[in-house]
């Protein structure tokens, strides 16, 4: 999809402050192309409070990215649910169910009404396997949202009454 220059910019600038997206100097070969083609491969999603984005349990099919409006990161056990993390303009989920394939591992739900661009999974998923680098990095950043979830989970277990 062709978008406004500003809307270009914008995106570009969001996904250089994401840790996997960020240029490295060492890989500079293909980044241009890379983001070009991740932007011309991106949709425009709005979504209202209330509503869920992805849900956790249920198969993860797009990467988004927001440019505005707020959300909940919530997983559940036995009932409980606990809040893991709040997403703001540039933040970006749905990429560790799209990596490894499995089950999306929480579930986002709007809380301030969201304007999404979503990222359609087979570049993702393109892009990621032509730059070894890019995907340690992600590995890295799946890593670690996973040990955020069970920090989230132990927390749960914790409050369960006896």
């Amino acid at each position: 999809m062709k978008w406004p220059t500003d809307e270009v910019d914008w995106i570009v600038s969001a996904l250089q402050k994401i840790d996997f997206f960020a240029p490295d100097p060492r890989q500079m070969e293909n980044y241009y192309a890379d983001i070009e083609m991740l932007v011309d491969s991106m949709t425009k999603d709005y979504v209202e409070s209330g509503e869920p984005v992805i849900v956790e349990g249920q198969k993860g099919v797009s990467l988004y990215l927001i440019r505005s409006g707020r959300a909940g990161v919530w997983i559940n056990r036995d009932g409980n649910r606990a809040k893991l993390a709040v997403l703001e303009p540039g933040s970006c989920f749905g990429e560790i169910s799209l990596l490894t394939g499995e089950p999306c591992t929480a579930t986002v739900t709007v809380e301030e009404p969201m304007e999404v661009y979503r990222l359609k999974p087979k570049v993702f998923q393109g892009i990621v396997k032509n730059n070894p680098r890019l995907a340690a990095r992600l590995k890295d950043l799946v890593q670690k949202r996973l040990s955020e979830r069970q920090l989230g989970l132990d927390e749960l277990q914790k409050r369960k009454p006896s």
